[in-house]
């Protein structure tokens, strides 16, 4: 038996899919799998045993190409575990397609799947698996396989110290509106040191290098001043790090997913999106959000057009995110107490 696997989609939503992968793969022990995936994410999957073959294609024309190879190709099963992934799916040849709903999609399949939006995303994957002849794990966490020799990548980091540490994520690419104002995580830190007296580790990609900037203020006298590597550590490197690290801070973004997948604990900082369906799944959190009338505003599997600001609705624009704005640094202070109990630092609370 084939089966494909369109997975085309962010960091975050690639790690919603693995507990599905799992599920399929104990489903059908002796198919070969195979997922489709592109340069963004395909360090996620690339150690991922329940994939056969990981086809990684390196830009939207290779991408095309690469589908039109596939029409060759006559699969049993597709499985579409992204939005993206499922507008794909009409250019592959398989006896059974399926997949993600949406608001535009549904059309190319040829077998109906439950359609409730009120879950994790994680659990919606979920789902369309056991609709496929998935076997779902009983408690199912979200999996990112390291390799390892990547702990060996982190000796080329300096600075980093033998006690607790906490990584603090400011950044998010695709929907900048999820971002908790800099000058809030500059007197957060400023406050766990005080406090907590740990290292603050910041972590990001390299189009959020100049964050750093506004968050560390270079005239404060730290107890133990903040490691900046925001745009210094690939993904794998990121996700050995914060499997090394205590608890994990920041915006709805890829980063509290990797987090998560590490089992470690998280507090999470939400505004425009829905916990309910973007909590760190599998581990350890706290959620951190403003109640607000207008918040969410993001709707799950809603109008692609949602994650382009100019095409939001002026009211959305113009409100300077409350939801985000409004969120305290004592509000998050009042979490990070709470994961400090029961996370390593705890004895360093006694």
């Amino acid at each position: 038996m084939k089966i494909i696997i369109p997975l085309i989609s962010p960091i975050g939503d690639t790690l919603f899919a693995t507990p599905a992968l799992k599920a399929l793969r104990k489903g059908y022990p002796q198919a070969e799998i195979e997922v489709i995936a592109s340069l963004d994410n395909r360090d996620i999957l690339v150690e991922n045993n329940n994939i056969d073959k990981l086809i990684v294609t390196h830009s939207k024309a290779h991408l095309l190409s690469t589908l039109m190879e596939l029409r060759n190709n006559n699969y049993d099963l597709l499985v579409a575990l992204s939005t993206a992934g499922s507008y794909l799916s009409y250019l592959i040849n398989a006896r059974v397609k399926l997949g993600y709903k949406g608001d535009d999609l549904g059309w190319v399949y040829n077998v109906e799947v439950p359609d409730n939006r009120n879950m994790h995303a994680a659990d919606y994957a979920l789902e369309i698996a056991r609709v496929a002849g998935g076997i779902p794990d009983e408690n199912p966490t979200l999996e990112y396989a390291i390799a390892d020799d990547d702990y060996s990548l982190l000796q080329k980091i300096g600075g980093i110290t033998h006690f607790p540490q906490i990584a603090i994520h400011p950044g998010g690419k695709y929907f900048t509106f999820k971002r908790w104002p800099t000058h809030k995580f500059n007197e957060l830190i400023k406050t766990i040191d005080r406090e907590l007296g740990t290292q603050v580790v910041l972590i990001g990609g390299r189009d959020e290098k100049e964050l750093a900037e506004e968050i560390v203020d270079v005239n404060y006298n730290y107890y133990h001043y903040p490691l900046n590597l925001i745009g210094d550590l690939n993904l794998q490197e990121t996700a050995t790090l914060l499997k090394m690290t205590d608890f994990f801070i920041g915006n709805d973004s890829a980063p509290q997913h990797i987090a998560a997948a590490m089992n470690t604990p998280v507090i999470s900082l939400f505004g425009p999106t829905d916990p309910v369906n973007f909590h760190p799944y599998g581990t350890e959190y706290e959620i951190v959000r403003c109640d607000v009338d207008c918040s969410p505003c993001f709707f799950w599997l809603g109008d692609l057009k949602q994650y382009i600001p100019s095409c939001l609705p002026s009211w959305i624009r113009d409100s300077g995110v409350k939801c985000m704005d409004n969120i305290r640094v004592e509000d998050v202070m009042e979490k990070v107490m709470r994961v400090a109990t029961y996370s390593p630092l705890s004895g360093f609370l006694a």
